[in-house]
């Protein structure tokens, strides 16, 4: 796990600054936490004693004087040869309300997400190795029942690897 620090990538931060930064951030949405959104209100004190950050999950644990709390940050450790990607949930049933996880990914990966037909219907950067979709079309409206192929390169798009999702909504 790491604790503190500033990871930068792509204009968007993983940050753990103490109490003055989560300050800061109040009122902000943060990523899903079991289900649901965090706000900074939902820290149980200001008085953060620690942050730290499991890297292989990309949970993230603020501990206060009043206890701790975690939240599923989408950063996390990656894997440069990319031998074992995978997407969750797979399949997506038609009660999976959250994102589509593509894990196992190269740092700083570029993920394309197409139809059985070719058709590249989402494009999606990695934070560190798990790149996030939100199971969306470009128009908005989310991905209809079928078989969809996930293409992803690293950085300099030596490495490449594929993975299959199901959707069954």
């Amino acid at each position: 796990m790491h604790r503190g620090g500033r990871w930068k990538k792509s204009g968007r931060s993983v940050v753990a600054e103490e109490a003055a930064l989560l300050r800061a951030l109040a009122g902000r949405p943060l990523p899903r936490c079991r289900g649901r959104h965090l706000r900074i209100q939902t820290i149980l004190s200001d008085n953060i004693q620690d942050i730290a950050i499991n890297q292989a999950s990309g949970e993230v644990f603020i501990a206060t004087t009043r206890g701790i709390i975690s939240y599923l940050g989408e950063a996390t450790n990656w894997d440069s040869k990319m031998e074992n990607i995978f997407a969750f949930p797979n399949p997506v049933d038609a009660s999976h309300e959250g994102p589509i996880t593509i894990d196992g990914l190269a740092f700083e990966s570029t993920v394309h997400v197409t139809d059985a037909s070719g058709r590249v219907i989402a494009v999606v950067e990695s934070m560190g190795g798990r790149a996030i979709w939100d199971g969306r079309l470009s128009d908005g409206a989310l991905a209809p029942y079928g078989v969809y192929l996930i293409f992803a390169t690293n950085a300099d798009g030596k490495t490449s690897a594929t993975t299959k999702l199901a959707i069954t909504r």
